[in-house]
């Protein structure tokens, strides 16, 4: 059950992209489908690269992460450190597998489906899927996830 919360709050973290070291990225698109673009691309680099400041660094400085079963990480640095305590865990790879952006202005709205596949040393995968909805906002000319709620399921093999 720990090792499953902690999975779920790697995969809500894992959610948060970086495209570098500063937070959220620069606000020159637009479209709330660029912005989801740009965010979920910036997501799955920074955890395959294992990169818990870039992840972090995706979130507003308040940003609230709920991740599955009522556990709830608030402010940049307790979502890094969640990051950080799921990361032991082995090697991971985030691959999305669809995505709907809705808003206009400084507010976007992102539903999305992904995978999750992380691989400890010496063992075998383990596969989650999983769905999320993030809500971001321009602050400061970058976009931040300003809150993140997922769900996630192992998928046996």
């Amino acid at each position: 059950m720990i090792a499953l919360r902690r999975i779920a709050l790697f995969v809500l973290l894992v959610l948060g992209l970086a495209v570098s070291a500063l937070p959220g990225f620069a606000a020159e698109e637009t479209s709330p489908v660029d912005v989801a673009k740009q965010m979920l691309q910036a997501m799955s680099q920074a955890v395959d690269k294992g990169d818990v400041d870039a992840v972090a660094a995706l979130y507003a400085e308040k940003g609230v992460v709920l991740f599955p079963g009522g556990t709830t990480a608030t402010g940049r640095e307790a979502i890094r450190k969640s990051y950080a305590d799921n990361q032991k865990m082995g090697a991971n790879k985030l691959v999305f597998r669809g995505a709907r952006a809705y808003g206009a202005g400084p507010q976007v709205t992102l539903v999305c489906t992904w995978d999750l596949t992380i691989t400890p040393k010496d063992k075998k995968p383990a596969v989650f899927s999983g769905r999320s909805l993030i809500y971001l906002q321009r602050l400061n000319e970058t976009w931040q996830i300003v809150f993140d709620m997922f769900q996630a399921n192992q998928i046996k093999q």
